[in-house]
């Protein structure tokens, strides 16, 4: 993807092309109840509607919310010079979902709580142990974007609050 670090352009395309699938099967769901689908017009039109809004607000994330924040990430992990700090990963998994977050402790003595991408390197042996690292910054914000460690990057995954439009 353009203008993507290599390290997140294989992820993205992926996400961005699932989203991409939702907003069509949203648009669909529009489309056939409003084209005269007779089938999808045995559907409640509020439950159609709040199923079609759903599905475009996760296109609208994946297509271009979580591209912009990876292309930010990548130009702040270029140009911004790293913080020294300390960090802890941790793995939460259970039957549906595995996410990788960390502890970060700055330099200055802040403490962030960041979660992170997995990376393509086992993770694992790394787990609960404070690590030194080289913390990058997005300017303006002084959101996480990367963090270095001896074994190799980490990538912060979007925000949040990146996920709503006009913020």
């Amino acid at each position: 993807m353009f203008g993507i670090h290599p390290d997140l352009g294989r992820r993205t395309a992926v996400v961005v092309l699932a989203s991409a699938g939702s907003g069509a099967v949203g648009l669909f769901l529009l489309w056939g109840y409003f084209g005269g689908d007779a089938e999808l017009r045995t559907a409640p039109l509020p439950v159609l509607i709040v199923m079609s809004a759903l599905l475009l607000f996760v296109a609208y994330l994946g297509v271009f919310a979580t591209p912009r924040w990876y292309r930010e990430a990548t130009r702040a992990f270029a140009t911004a010079t790293p913080i020294s700090g300390k960090v802890t990963l941790h793995i939460y998994e259970d039957d549906d979902t595995r996410s990788l977050s960390a502890k970060v402790d700055l330099a200055t003595g802040e403490r962030r709580d960041v979660l992170l991408t997995f990376p393509g390197w086992d993770v694992r042996p790394l787990v609960g142990s404070a690590r030194a690292a080289l913390v990058y910054l997005r300017s303006g914000s002084s959101e996480v974007v990367a963090v270095v460690i001896d074994r190799g990057r980490l990538w912060a995954m979007l925000p949040p609050r990146h996920a709503l439009p006009h913020q």
